[in-house]
């Protein structure tokens, strides 16, 4: 099975080789919960880099402002920080349960979820939604 090799374009698994090291799983969380601790705690959280440069949201911007109300229920607003901000969330719920999960019980989901990724093109829906967002964002701001 190719694993996101040269050839698969939009078909290629963004989200499952994430769940194939437990340290990058691991990792990821570590960078996530820093980023909450501190705009939880009303400190300035890691910038946008896009942001500081242009001026200009990223389509990325936001998902931290909005797991942080989506921790306190209030979805609507998430949803406005970042349209995509159940996305982020779920994204991260599935990595933090790889994290923990035994071996092999780990590279077995990491294979369904790269086989569905492959099938549905599901990087590239992501990066579509993604561009939308920040067109819609953009357009409106």
């Amino acid at each position: 099975m190719n694993h996101g090799g040269p050839g698969q374009g939009w078909r290629t698994p963004w989200l499952a080789p994430l769940l194939t090291s437990r340290w990058i799983s691991w990792a990821v969380h570590g960078v996530v919960a820093g980023q909450l601790s501190l705009v939880l705690t009303g400190q300035a959280g890691l910038g946008c880099p896009f942001r500081w440069a242009t001026g200009l949201l990223c389509p990325g911007c936001g998902p931290t402002e909005g797991l942080v109300l989506l921790l306190h229920g209030e979805w609507s607003r998430a949803l406005q920080a970042n349209a995509l901000t159940p996305v982020f969330a779920g994204a991260l719920v599935v990595t933090l349960a790889a994290g923990w999960l035994p071996e092999t019980a780990r590279r077995k989901w990491a294979e369904r979820l790269i086989r569905r990724e492959e099938r549905w093109g599901l990087g590239a829906i992501g990066a579509l939604l993604l561009l939308i967002w920040w067109v819609a964002r953009l357009a409106w701001r």
